[in-house]
């Protein structure tokens, strides 16, 4: 990960996280390089939580073709992710990962936008434990919820 400055990070490389917590404060920006997707296991929690006028905002890298993947969202331990005034763009690329955020156990997605995605907004492999409220779906040719 390389910061631009203290609310800018480009992340040029697809990682696995294990056992850690990533809490994205409001006016936070992340840029992904294209094919770029983060897979999220066992003890991870993540709390990207902006506010009406500071959203969190997770988008390609300008000047860039390609789209980045996605968060694979795969903790076994807990579903402890939450997503609220976030904005995401540009993303869901067609290899593997269907949606911008893909999450198999759940999660929380609510007052957050989506645009510009290659496939699907959200992908859910377990519909019932996903909370999702007041999201916007722009531009997204598969669906806005997948499943």
């Amino acid at each position: 990960m390389k910061g631009n400055n203290l609310n800018e990070f480009l992340i040029m490389k697809g990682n696995t996280i294990n056992n850690v917590t990533c809490t994205f404060a409001p006016a936070a920006i992340l840029e992904m390089t294209p094919g770029l997707y983060i897979q999220c296991k066992n003890g991870v929690s993540i709390k990207a939580i902006g506010t009406p006028t500071q959203k969190v905002v997770f988008r390609s890298k300008a000047g860039t073709t390609g789209r980045w993947n996605g968060f694979v969202l795969n903790n076994n331990i807990s579903t402890d992710y939450q997503f609220d005034h976030c904005i995401f763009d540009g993303g869901g690329g067609v290899s593997g990962y269907s949606g911008m955020l893909n999450f198999v156990h759940g999660g929380s997605v609510i007052n957050s936008q989506f645009n510009n995605s290659g496939h699907c907004g959200i992908y859910t492999a377990s519909p019932g434990s996903l909370t999702q409220n007041n999201n916007t779906f722009i531009d997204i040719p598969v669906g806005n919820i997948c499943q």
